[in-house]
Formats: C-alpha cells, sequence, structure tokens
C-alpha cells in the first residue's frame, strides 16, 4: 500500500488535466515491476474522427502496439499503469515536466521540472508537420489514406518516406521558374507515391510542368493513368517500359527512387545525356561491383566477409557515380533518405547542374581512375556505359 496516496492522486489529476487543457505533450512509464517483454509505453494526446484520446504506445523488444483511450478511460489506465506495472512516470507538459516515482515498494515521490519539452502536433498522423495535403483524393486512391484523409497504419512508413522526399528536393526546386513548363520523368516509378509528391510539389509552387512517369508493370501503369483520369490531372501520364530504352527530346528533372542494381546508371546516364537540370536517384541492390571487386592485400580482410563486401561495394559504387555526374558538371549530394529503421536502402543521391560544360572534366575522371585502381573495381557499369572505360575499368591492381 502506498504511504503518500495524496501525491499519487495529485499526479493522476495532473495527468488528466494536461489531457483536458491540451497541455500535455508526453507520458512516460518505465522500470517495470516485473521484467517481461513489455519494457515501457509511451503516450500523447491524438485527435481522432472519435474526439481526443490518449494513444499509448507499448514497446516490447520485438515490436510496438498503439491503443487509444477516450477521456473517460484516462485516469483508470494511468493508475493501473502505476500501480500495476511501472514504478516510474514523467508527465511532460507546456508548464513543467512532472516525475512520478515509487521506490522500496510503497514509497512514494513527485518533483516538478521545468518544461523540457515543446508543444506537440496532436493530429493523429501528424499531417500538420507535413507538407502533404492527406484529404487531396489523389492518396486515397493509391492506398495511402482512407476517404478522411487519415494515413493507414500500414502506411505510415511510406508516408514517412514522401514527407521526407519532399523536404530534401524542395531546396532544389528553386532553380525552376514560374514562365517555363519543366519537363519532368520519373523512370522505374513504381506506385507513383514519389511521382505524385513531386507533381503535387511543383503544382503548388504554380510551376508548369509536364511529367512522366515510366513503369515496367502494365497493370500498374493502367491504374496509374486511370487515378490521374478519375481526377482531371493535367500533364502527368505513365507509360510503360524500362529505364534502359526510356528516351526523351527534353529533361529538366529526371528521378529514379529504387531502381535496382545497373538501373539506377541507366537512369543517371539518361538524365546526363538528356542534360537534365535536376537528377535524383535513390539506389538499390548494389550487385555490379561487387561482383567486379578484385581482392588485393588492402582489401582481403573486408571482402572476405559477405555482408562487409556488400556495403563496401554501395559506397564505391555511389561515391563513383557521384564523381561521374561531378565530372560531367553537376553539384551532387548524398544524403540520407529515410532513417534505417523503415528502410536498409536510403540513400538519396541529389545532383544539380551548375556548370554547362561540354567537355568532362578529366581531373575528377582521374580521381575516378584511383580510386577503381585502389580498391580493386575492375569495371564500373556507369562509366563503361558512357564511353568512359578507357584507362578506367580495366586498371585493376595486378
Amino acid at each position: 500500500m502506498l504511504q503518500d496516496h495524496i501525491k499519487f492522486q495529485e499526479y493522476i489529476d495532473k495527468c488528466v488535466k494536461a489531457f483536458e487543457d491540451s497541455t500535455l505533450i508526453k507520458i512516460s512509464f518505465v522500470n517495470p515491476y516485473i521484467k517481461s517483454d513489455l519494457l515501457s509505453v509511451n503516450g500523447r494526446s491524438v485527435d481522432l474522427k472519435k474526439g481526443k484520446h490518449l494513444q499509448l504506445v507499448y514497446r516490447h523488444k520485438t515490436k510496438d502496439i498503439t491503443k487509444n483511450y477516450p477521456s473517460d478511460q484516462i485516469k483508470i489506465v494511468i493508475n493501473q499503469m502505476i500501480l500495476e506495472q511501472f514504478s516510474q512516470s514523467v508527465l511532460y507538459t507546456a508548464e513543467a515536466d512532472y516525475h512520478f516515482s515509487i521506490f522500496n515498494k510503497s514509497k512514494v515521490k513527485l518533483t516538478t521540472k521545468s518544461a523540457s519539452l515543446k508543444s506537440s502536433i496532436t493530429n493523429h498522423n501528424r499531417q500538420k508537420n507535413s507538407w502533404i495535403n492527406t484529404k487531396d483524393p489523389v492518396w486515397n486512391l493509391l492506398g495511402v489514406c482512407d476517404e478522411n484523409g487519415e494515413v493507414y497504419k500500414t502506411k505510415h512508413p511510406k508516408f514517412r518516406q514522401i514527407t521526407k522526399y519532399g523536404e530534401l528536393i524542395e531546396p532544389h526546386l528553386k532553380a525552376f521558374k514560374k514562365s517555363e513548363k519543366i519537363a519532368i520523368a520519373d523512370v522505374g516509378c513504381g506506385k507513383a507515391y514519389l511521382s505524385f509528391a513531386l507533381y503535387q510539389k511543383l503544382k503548388d509552387k504554380d510551376i508548369a510542368q509536364d511529367f512522366t512517369g515510366v513503369e515496367i508493370r502494365k497493370d500498374l501503369v493502367e491504374k496509374l493513368n486511370g487515378v490521374c483520369k478519375n481526377l482531371h490531372l493535367e500533364n502527368i501520364r505513365f507509360k510503360t517500359g524500362t529505364i534502359e530504352d526510356a528516351q526523351f527530346a527534353k529533361l529538366d528533372i529526371l528521378v529514379a527512387l529504387h531502381a535496382c542494381d545497373t538501373a539506377t546508371d541507366d537512369a543517371i546516364k539518361l538524365g546526363i545525356e538528356s542534360n537534365a537540370k535536376l537528377i535524383v536517384c535513390s539506389p538499390c541492390c548494389h550487385k555490379q561491383v561487387r561482383k567486379a571487386l578484385t581482392t588485393h592485400a588492402m582489401t582481403k580482410n573486408i571482402t572476405s566477409h559477405g555482408i562487409l563486401k556488400e556495403r563496401y561495394a554501395e559506397i564505391l559504387t555511389d561515391s563513383i557515380r557521384a564523381l561521374v555526374l561531378e565530372a560531367h558538371g553537376y553539384s551532387t549530394k548524398v544524403v540520407e533518405f529515410i532513417s534505417t529503421e523503415h528502410t536498409s536502402k536510403n540513400l538519396l543521391i541529389i545532383a544539380e547542374k551548375k556548370k554547362s560544360a561540354k567537355d568532362i572534366d578529366q581531373s575528377i575522371m582521374e580521381e575516378i581512375k584511383v580510386l577503381m585502381k585502389d580498391f580493386g573495381i575492375s569495371s564500373h557499369y556507369l562509366v563503361e556505359s558512357l564511353g568512359l572505360v578507357d584507362g578506367v575499368a580495366n586498371n585493376g591492381r595486378e
């Protein structure tokens, strides 16, 4: 039995009041009485169709379980958490942090500290923290959101990816003016979540566009064109084809996200040869360079382990891709696309044309030669496909 039931009740009342006053930012429960699969519980206020709820995320060793509780159940739930499951709890509000703990099974301690967290967004899917209008019917037709604009639970990782994509590409759209109509190709577009995200981004900026998505799966292409027709979307279309065979008379933006292995190289080649102002690629499945690695004294301890060889090949592949783009007049950066929590293929190469160079920068090509030689790369598909093979691809160590 608790020695100071008044402090316990005071803490419960503060939790309920913070929820009712919308000052609750976060509540956490830690230090379980009994060791089990359940490690901790974290909660926040969310606005659902049925009204405001307390959303609790039960963190287990191998999974997270989310439950939503209406206002009339909050007091009961918090009571159970503290008396039956966790000996410590912290209530984070806009005014202060309240730390509650039970020790020696009965002694109670309640302390108040300065507020450490800023007010959070309470919308269930954090839509206010996103540039995406989830109530746009396109996201319902694509299967990301329901008819009310609520993101489906299974689509939250994809939604975060879409949001992050827009944030990363935003600064590079400043190069395009409203007065000109730009040509865009998203090659290997898949289900086209990111195609429509970029289309909407440009549309919101009043930038005229001619958007083409290329996808090898005919059924997907038919579905995506159906979405465009259903919503009367102008200047966006999808066609069946491969990245390797794709041809465009003019390109301003070339996008290829999660194009497998050398398909990324085909996309970069297409962007370079089309003199695209912006090339955005998310590489995937780096098989070609991994097979082309030659073993020598400096690398044998890395290439002898499968997983290390794979990551080693990925770094080398994308480093050379970035250098090839720079040799062709692009300012290139490689950034994290989305946390590895959601996908292991999480790099994004963003290349913005800075020089209208007719000639390839030979000093950078020399860097590529040295890199390939020193790290035992017998061939690189992009280097060869652009006709840069002489003195490069066959320059492995003897």
